[in-house]
């Protein structure tokens, strides 16, 4: 019954609260022995008397006739790098672990629409790498194949998301931390239109600003696409007293102008996943769309990857404890400038498709333990790089995994970008593809590596 339970959408649980089939403490006790019984070292930091006490005031309040918000007794895992109060938070090292006593605004609203948090998900150390390893806390294994990297640096979200540990994690992504942790333990993950979710509280971004960063950004993995929505709803509050609709859900996937970004320079793409994509293609054509590949060269070129680079240094020069930037604001400014005429640029194309869609990564998670091992930094720049190119132009990408590799066994995802506020249409674009077979949940992970 425990993994059946778990396997619920968040809609499911909800549904079976409020039917009064389940209570929230029962699902929390459940998640919580699951991730007690885990052992790819997701979950590393909880309180589970305090999560079971969350739960148990939801039971109350329900009990009361209390209107409840939409995640109600649902269980989630936060980033470790966020603060949760009442846990530490860390960049997966000991002198950056402290305690927390106010929750990031992103996790205030989460717990405000009843998300019980179980604990918090393991990092990449410093949240620098692809893989997610650390002096604290050691390795978080790929809940498909122990021996391979669950990614990073928001590895342990992904993990725990696929391991049916909790219904969502909240992470970040900078360079596709939120993205290739999903592509390769084969969750769906959403890197929002920049400023749509709060990134404040997250290390080293000061927890007391009201500035958010222009290039990374906060969102949600869930493990499916209507998981997704439900999370990304709940975290998309603007800061400002007025509301305007974004650009609406396609409602059916026949007709809509899918642009394929197949390839990037400076991105090998292997052969499994070349093929995973064109399998996916023809099958987006087959539903109706008119898929047809797009000229991405706008940024595509080694002044937008020199651009980016200088964006990351301007943003982290604001974090906690950051060396002074050597640079003028004049010419930030100007930076600043440039990046919204490169994205300027670049949305032109959706005067002609809808989304576009793209590899996440050019390969299935690789071997990191064991014979075969590589080194994932060996290869950041590439794994990285379709994610960054997005990253600048500040819209959306919605990662849905599409099968598994024919050789490797392991999930191959694509990525589905719109312009910037088109993040209702790029999970939407995702929502159809399961629907109506396209792309869809894997399942849980059949783990073909023992932990060792």
């Amino acid at each position: 019954m425990s993994s059946d339970l778990r396997g619920l959408s968040i809609a499911r649980l909800r549904e079976a609260q409020e039917a009064r089939e389940l209570s929230a403490v029962e699902i929390a006790q459940e998640f919580i022995a699951a991730v007690l019984r885990d052992d790819t070292n997701a979950v590393v930091e909880r309180d589970d008397q305090d999560a079971l006490g969350q739960a148990r005031r939801i039971d109350d309040r329900r009990a009361a006739g209390e209107d409840l918000g939409p995640l109600a007794g649902i269980p989630l895992t936060i980033k470790d790098s966020f603060a949760v109060a009442g846990l530490r938070s860390s960049l997966g090292t000991a002198d950056s672990r402290r305690p927390v006593t106010r929750d990031a605004p992103a996790v205030a609203l989460l717990r405000a629409a009843g998300g019980v948090m179980l604990g918090k998900s393991n990092v990449s150390e410093g949240l620098a790498s692809s893989h997610t390893d650390n002096p604290l806390y050691g390795r978080t294994a790929n809940p498909w194949n122990a021996a391979r990297t669950a990614g990073g640096s928001s590895g342990g979200s992904a993990a725990a998301v696929a391991g049916l540990l909790s219904c969502g994690d909240l992470g970040s992504d900078l360079s596709g931390s939120i993205r290739v942790p999903a592509a390769w333990c084969g969750v769906y993950g959403h890197r929002p239109s920049t400023g749509f979710v709060s990134k404040r509280g997250h290390l080293p971004w000061p927890l007391d600003t009201a500035l958010e960063p222009t290039v990374s950004a906060a969102g949600p993995l869930a493990r499916s696409a209507d998981d997704l929505l439900e999370l990304f709803s709940v975290l998309a509050t603007p800061d400002a007293p007025w509301r305007l609709g974004l650009p609406a859900s396609p409602e059916r996937l026949a007709g809509l102008r899918v642009g394929l970004w197949p390839q990037a320079s400076g991105v090998p793409i292997d052969g499994e996943t070349s093929d995973a994509v064109a399998a996916f293609a023809d099958r987006l054509a087959r539903a109706g769309c008119r898929v047809e590949r797009v000229d991405a060269s706008v940024l595509e070129s080694d002044r937008v990857e020199e651009l980016f680079a200088r964006l990351v240094d301007v943003e982290l020069s604001y974090s906690e404890h950051a060396e002074p930037l050597a640079v003028s604001m004049a010419e930030v400014w100007s930076l600043w400038d440039e990046q919204r005429a490169v994205r300027a640029r670049w949305e032109r194309l959706f005067d002609t498709v809808d989304v576009v869609i793209s590899p996440v990564v050019g390969f299935a998670a690789p071997i990191v333990h064991g014979p075969g091992a590589v080194s994932v930094d060996d290869r950041r720049d590439e794994i990285g790089r379709f994610s960054r190119l997005a990253n600048l132009v500040m819209g959306p990408s919605t990662v849905m995994p599409i099968g598994l590799g024919a050789e490797s066994g392991m999930p191959i995802a694509v990525q589905a970008i719109g312009r910037h506020g088109d993040d209702l249409r790029t999970i939407g674009f995702a929502r159809l593809c399961a629907a109506e077979g396209v792309a869809g949940p894997l399942g849980p992970p059949a783990r073909t590596a023992p932990i060792e």
